[in-house]
């Protein structure tokens, strides 16, 4: 695994990953511990409520990530784009993908009896990269993909971008709401404030929200 893979490590929105056990078609929950430094068992309330899974409504979000147990182990997974609702908790649901087995003594909830959600009842972005990362990854982009990829149509970002304000969305870069007026959209569909990503764009050349290499459309022209 390249070294800009494994600096995908924890770097998504929340605490809790939902391991998927394809032979059982059940779930298992860990939880990761900022003041040990490990992932843990995961304690989930039993005051949840009922638990869903639901499809991403955002394609192309497959991240692989090499995580480190608490006694030194380390487990390639993947995204497959879906998650559990569990309460207020959207939690990724990832599949394993190495050798590597979890540790029984980890698993704790087995959520067995997931009941079927609303197909894409929102987009949720499972995987979210630090500056840093993503300067980092911007310079192991093979330079020739800058000349294959097409902005996108000032049509189809305008549509995005109304998309992105009707769905309460905001910048990833600004954290403000996403106004079709001021916005801008790459080509792998993520919207954020014109000026901010043609800032951003000015050192990188990758998505700050998915490090995909890509192109910027400013959605509104006077």
């Amino acid at each position: 695994m390249t070294d800009a893979r494994e600096h995908r490590i924890h770097n998504f929105i929340g605490n809790f990953i939902a391991f998927h056990r394809p032979r059982k078609n059940t779930y298992y929950l860990i939880h990761w511990a900022a003041q040990l430094n490990c992932w843990t068992i995961a304690n989930i309330q039993p005051n949840a409520g009922t638990i869903k899974i639901h499809m991403s409504g955002l394609y192309g979000i497959t991240s692989f990530v090499r995580i480190c147990l608490h006694n030194n182990l380390s487990v390639e997974i993947k995204s497959i784009g879906k998650y559990l609702r569990i309460g207020e908790l959207d939690v990724p649901i990832v599949a394993r993908v190495s050798g590597s087995s979890i540790p029984i003594r980890i698993v704790n909830n087995d959520f067995g009896g997931v009941t079927g959600g609303e197909p894409y009842l929102r987009d949720v972005e499972l995987w979210t990269l630090p500056p840093a990362v993503e300067t980092a990854a911007a310079r192991d982009t093979p330079a020739h993909l800058a000349y294959i990829i097409k902005p996108l149509p000032k049509r189809v970002a305008w549509i995005l971008a109304e998309d992105a304000q009707k769905n309460g969305d905001t910048c990833a870069i600004t954290m403000d709401p996403i106004n079709p007026i001021s916005a801008a959209v790459t080509t792998c569909f993520h919207c954020f404030h014109h000026e901010s990503i043609q800032i951003w764009m000015e050192s990188n050349t990758t998505c700050p929200q998915c490090r995909e290499p890509c192109k910027v459309t400013k959605a509104f022209e006077a």
